[in-house]
């Protein structure tokens, strides 16, 4: 992967500096179709953002879980474990929506207000993970020693970090098939039959149907006191 400037990268691919702890970084970030055509024209495949504008870099604009299934697990488990997930959050009055990584599982997303830092994000990601691995040891697990995730869940909530990234919505994947990251309505999770299921065609035939609910991206949420 590359997150730091090289040669040939296009007007439209800029980079941003910022201190952390210390040190200096320079990290690339695009801001438009044109900017997305020249990290493609360099050779990109797969986008992996991080939470937070650089507007405002130490306040994450989203949560993201990561459900990350063992391959022994049923997808069946991991569409159930989204469905928990929601409905834990919404206990907590915050708003979700679910996408396919294009790999093995799934991503429940919250909008955020860009109001909390990326301690509280991550805090609170981490103790509803906590809580869903005491109620349900045998299904979840939320560390990321491997050897303790086999036959389980795993509950990536490090994705709220400082720096760290997650595929992009509509990102392609790097892998046999070439799936999509697809960000989708809860009511379609029942008829899903994997998190890889999707093409470039069939992306492309969807948005042509129906264009993509751009308000779930704009709804600013705050995470409970």
């Amino acid at each position: 992967f590359q997150r730091n400037p090289g040669k040939g990268f296009g007007d439209h691919v800029k980079t941003y500096l910022f201190k952390h702890k210390g040190k200096k970084y320079e990290y690339l970030f695009i801001e438009n179709a044109k900017g997305l055509m020249e990290v493609v024209q360099m050779g990109a495949i797969e986008l992996h953002p991080w939470g937070a504008d650089i507007k405002d870099i130490h306040h994450p604009d989203w949560m993201v879980f990561d459900l990350d299934p063992d391959t022994a697990v049923p997808f069946e488990a991991v569409k159930l474990a989204a469905l928990d997930l929601r409905a834990r959050l919404k206990k907590n009055k915050l708003e979700s929506f679910v996408k396919t990584t294009g790999g093995k599982g799934l991503h429940v997303v919250v909008p955020l207000s860009g109001k909390n830092k990326w301690d509280e994000v991550k805090a609170f990601a981490n103790d509803l993970a906590d809580q869903m691995v005491e109620e349900a040891p045998d299904a979840y697990v939320a560390t990321m020693t491997k050897s303790k995730r086999a036959g389980k869940i795993f509950i990536d909530f490090f994705r709220n970090d400082y720096t760290a990234t997650s595929v992009s919505d509509f990102s392609v994947r790097a892998r046999e098939g070439a799936s999509v990251a697809l960000p989708l309505e809860w009511d379609e999770i029942k008829k899903l039959k994997s998190a890889n299921q999707f093409s470039m065609q069939d992306v492309v035939k969807r948005i042509k149907k129906k264009k993509p609910d751009l308000k779930r991206y704009n709804k600013k949420q705050n995470l409970p006191k």
